[in-house]
């Protein structure tokens, strides 16, 4: 019997084995940041829109579905621009909370810049216009402006089409997920609902944002 060519064939084995535990390793350490971020962030929307609005855990099951799509699209923004991020964890909680507080405010400021989505009138709510108005409305002012301003923050960071495309997918995250009812409320015409929406989404962020980079450090600690 040649035992040497069965050591080489177990060594064989072991290798490929290790090789395929390394790979998984990496393929969780990719999406659990952003996983966990988003459903961090749907369980705070959900508790802060039920204690400032109204209860809405009906939606969670859709929101869930929302969330794993949103933070994966994150993951890959972040992966794009990490290199070009601060090293502590407090500085990357800031900058990846604070871009996208920056990728939303231009779209926010060019549809307060208009009329408002709906007005109200001896206390009933009415539409502006008409359905289909403030549908291209939204999807231009709000969706369309966020996306841009997400690939030019991308390509300012990282020069790279890839980056751009990156960060603006998440742009569009953002703009569905925590951000998509901001534009609904005026803050000329409607500045209290305006500033719980605000609060709503910021909160959202922030603690989105601080999951994501802990769970990003806990599974892909420096140096592996």
């Amino acid at each position: 019997m040649d035992l040497s060519h069965r050591d080489r064939s177990l060594g064989t084995v072991e290798g490929t084995r290790t090789g395929a535990e390394r790979a998984s390793a990496t393929g969780f350490a990719t999406y659990a940041p952003g996983v966990a971020a988003g459903a961090a962030g749907l369980v705070v929307f959900l508790t802060v829109h039920a204690v400032l609005i109204l209860p809405i855990w009906f939606v969670a099951p859709l929101g869930i579905v929302a969330a794993v799509v949103g933070g994966v699209a994150v993951n890959w923004a972040y992966r794009s621009v990490e290199s070009h991020l601060p090293a502590s964890l407090g500085g990357r909680w800031v900058a990846l909370a604070g871009g996208a507080i920056l990728v939303l405010t231009p779209s926010l400021v060019v549809a307060w810049a208009g009329e408002p989505y709906f007005t109200v009138v001896d206390g009933v709510r009415r539409a502006a216009g008409d359905g289909p108005t403030i549908a291209a409305r939204f999807v231009v002012e709000f969706l369309l402006v966020t996306t841009l301003s997400g690939a030019a923050l991308g390509w300012v960071v990282t020069r790279s089409r890839r980056g751009a495309l990156a960060v603006a997918v998440a742009a569009l995250a953002f703009a569905l997920g925590p951000g998509h009812n901001l534009p609904f409320f005026h803050l000329l015409y409607a500045p209290a609902p305006a500033t719980t929406g605000l609060l709503l989404t910021l909160a959202t962020i922030l603690t989105a944002s601080a999951v994501f980079v802990l769970v990003d450090r806990i599974v892909t600690p420096s140096g592996s």
